[in-house]
């Protein structure tokens, strides 16, 4: 092979353009490919603070719904405690009105016996009189004093019995 003056020409053109590229060409593109270097290793950088950042939201959401589901259970607990604690009031306050009530109905039933038998009393004088009247015609003075004194006994004697009852 024979080297001639082309080969050195072509040399010299070669060194010429190597030397313009690499100084003046290849710098700018230098630049740019470690801008984009520089540009994609931020963005992995904001992607991985955005994934700690939604890692880090995750569990402070899973922590409020636990609170919320402690606060819910302590809040159903405490109502149904109040509504033992009123459920309680209420069947106190209602024996309460029952035992009233009973108290009310027994004084109410003695009070009409106390006047049943003053009634029946009366009227069991009326017609004792009336009857002591038409049997002994000359002494009804008599018989009324009887029944009257008697009348106490039995009525005493109705008292005690119904007591018993």
């Amino acid at each position: 092979m024979d080297l001639n003056g082309t080969f050195f020409v072509e040399l010299l053109i070669f060194s010429i353009f190597y030397y313009f590229v690499k100084s003046r060409i290849w710098p700018r593109f230098a630049g740019v490919l470690e801008e984009r270097q520089l540009y994609i290793a931020n963005g992995l950088q904001a992607a991985k603070e955005g994934q700690a950042l939604l890692q880090d939201a995750h569990k402070e959401a899973d922590l409020i719904i636990q609170k919320a589901h402690r606060t819910a259970k302590d809040l159903a607990e405490h109502t149904h405690q109040e509504m033992s604690f009123f459920k309680d009031q209420i069947r106190k306050e209602m024996d309460e009105l029952k035992l009233n009530v009973q108290k009310e109905v027994l004084a109410e039933c003695d009070q009409m016996r106390v006047v049943f038998l003053a009634q029946a009393r009366v009227h069991y004088l009326e017609v004792a009189s009336s009857l002591c009247e038409k049997v002994l015609l000359g002494h009804p003075d008599f018989c009324q004093k009887a029944l009257e004194e008697a009348l106490p006994l039995l009525a005493d004697g109705l008292t005690s019995s119904s007591a018993l009852n």
